[in-house]
């Protein structure tokens, strides 16, 4: 039985994700995870002047993760997944102190950012809750695009020059949730993820009292090798997989890489044909995932 199977396995029911968009008629492969292969799976105040918006257009799923609604179907869902995540962490951490959840994927196009954009604000409608989307996906820093905040400082200027994250957290419309961007691409960035600068960032924020919650989106593991050194810093690690498109074979290489004494949740995104899968496109491969082109 492979790694994959055996953590599948272990899964709790939360559910199969709502349907967002109509399918294409996308020919299943035989080889990708199907969602039969799962058992349902310090205040911190920001000084940004610039408030992150929802840039994407209307219709856009990244539109819907933003703006859910509590009495949705989907909000329902996620909730679940929330509670889900909380058994993971109880007991495995202080409860004085800060959450770091790191989420990522196998492969680009598989969900993840809407996941982790979704996530924050599912948190941030908790009670007496801090939250704090960080965009850690620094080649494509997607989620910083389609807030509009492509032109601000963020993460990776905090591991290059030492500013405070304070320094660069957005408010957002959700008074709960701000937000930290990738800030602007850099050759460095892979030698900067994987530096001493990333723990003084991630204990900074276990600094934070309980009520924070800092969720990381970040590149896939497969396609960016520093995400591996990240998640490893993480109190939990949040695996995307995309039913009916993701290969078992990437899928199980991937949580080999992301094996360690940590709780991890899989989270199958069983939707098929939705915009998810242009985010980034790179088709069915994982070893390009050069830096995104959009400034």
């Amino acid at each position: 039985m492979s790694l994959l199977e055996r953590g599948l396995q272990k899964l709790r029911t939360i559910g199969e994700p709502a349907e967002l968009t109509k399918e294409t008629g996308r020919t299943a492969d035989s080889q990708a995870m199907k969602p039969g292969d799962c058992e349902k799976i310090c205040l911190l105040e920001p000084l940004a002047k610039v408030r992150a918006t929802m840039q994407a257009p209307e219709g856009d799923t990244m539109r819907l993760a933003w703006n859910l609604q509590g009495n949705s179907a989907l909000f329902s869902q996620l909730r679940g997944i929330r509670r889900e995540i909380g058994k993971l962490l109880s007991g495995k951490r202080s409860s004085q102190r800060g959450t770091v959840i790191v989420v990522t994927s196998a492969t680009p196009g598989e969900g993840k950012s809407f996941l982790s954009a979704a996530l924050a604000r599912v948190f941030a409608a908790g009670q007496d809750r801090k939250v704090v989307l960080v965009d850690g996906d620094l080649p494509k820093r997607h989620l910083t695009q389609v807030l509009g905040t492509s032109e601000l400082p963020g993460f990776v200027d905090c591991l290059a020059d030492g500013r405070a994250i304070s320094e660069v957290l957005c408010p957002t419309d959700h008074p709960a949730l701000t937000f930290v961007p990738a800030g602007k691409w850099r050759s460095d960035a892979p030698d900067l993820i994987s530096s001493s600068k990333l723990d003084e960032i991630l204990e900074s924020f276990r600094r934070c009292d309980e009520r924070h919650v800092f969720v990381i989106d970040t590149a896939p593991v497969l396609a960016f090798g520093e995400t591996a050194y990240l998640a490893e810093r993480a109190d939990l690690v949040v695996v995307t997989i995309r039913a009916n498109r993701t290969p078992r074979v990437a899928a199980d290489e991937a949580l080999r890489k992301l094996a360690a004494e940590r709780p991890l949740a899989l989270v199958l995104n069983g939707q098929e044909g939705s915009v998810l899968d242009s985010y980034y496109g790179y088709g069915d491969s994982y070893g390009d995932y050069s830096p995104s082109k959009t400034e």
